[in-house]
């Protein structure tokens, strides 16, 4: 395998802690969000999304990750909330589950084209120098700008 020194391109880590992303109008070619959906309501993941559309550039992408019920493990997330009370679920990080449809339509709402969706069960990710395809576990979803 081939290591580069340094990317072809800019790389930001940014730990975002709201809606609003600190970047100026049409600036990124692609942004994501991983396991930030799950713990945020879809409302404010609307509201993240229609922030990163502000952000992205004409037909630029935006990867995030979510548990959809259709998954098992969305099912025992779900059930693991459901043991505790609405204040009981607030005072912990809170894990909040949904479905490709919903998450598809917020995401449409926000402006965006959906691509594609990646089962989180199904092994779609190769990890460097192993031959193994993984899954992640969280559904992905690959959204573009128009």
């Amino acid at each position: 395998s081939r290591v580069m020194a340094t990317p072809p391109c800019r790389i930001s880590w940014v730990h975002q802690t709201t809606t609003r992303f600190p970047f100026d109008d049409h600036s990124v070619d692609v942004t994501g969000a991983f396991s930030v959906f799950t713990h945020i309501e879809h409302e404010d993941s609307y509201l993240y999304l229609k922030d990163a559309m502000r952000v992205i550039k004409p037909r630029g992408r935006f990867v995030f990750s979510c548990l959809p019920m259709n998954l098992k493990l969305a099912h025992d997330v779900f059930l693991g909330e459901a043991t505790h009370d609405h204040k009981g679920r607030w005072r912990k990080v809170r894990n909040v589950t949904t479905s490709i449809e919903l998450m598809t339509d917020i995401a449409r709402l926000a402006g965006w084209n959906v691509l594609r969706w990646y089962a989180g069960d199904q092994p779609n990710i190769k990890l460097p120098d192993r031959e193994e395809w993984h899954a992640l576990g969280q559904s992905t979803c690959v959204l573009e700008a128009p």
